[in-house]
């Protein structure tokens, strides 16, 4: 068994799947660090943020593995599980939006999951 099969076996995808909540995120993307840029905020990005956390409590802080271990899961995720995501990555840009008023702010967070939905049918 390699280290990447180990890793796996290890992590717990009740942690990773449901994906983290908003606040979480917005905190995430709220640090100093300029990588974080919330206008390129994306469902793998989170889903990678998700692993990380998930490996730290293992004691895994290998960056490649992660990696490897992040693209496994994505590629092996249902499309409800990506949908997920999808819908959770469109929040900070919303929530952000330089143009953006709270009424639209609002009526985002009450729609349905019709523009994951498309854009799922895509893939």
């Amino acid at each position: 068994m390699n280290n990447l099969d180990m890793l796996l076996t290890n992590i717990n995808r009740n942690n990773i799947h449901p994906p983290p909540e908003i606040e979480e995120v917005l905190n995430f993307f709220n640090s100093k660090k300029p990588m974080r840029d919330r206008n390129r905020c994306h469902a793998f990005m989170i889903l990678r943020y998700s692993v990380a956390k998930e490996c730290k409590r293992i004691r895994e802080f290998n960056v490649i593995l992660i990696g490897q271990a992040t693209n496994h899961l994505w590629k092996n995720s249902t499309s409800n599980e990506k949908l997920e995501y999808f819908n959770l990555a469109q929040r900070p840009r919303i929530t952000y939006g330089k143009n953006s008023t709270t009424q639209e702010k609002a009526e985002y967070f009450n729609l349905e999951h019709s523009f994951a939905t498309e854009y799922l049918s895509i893939l």
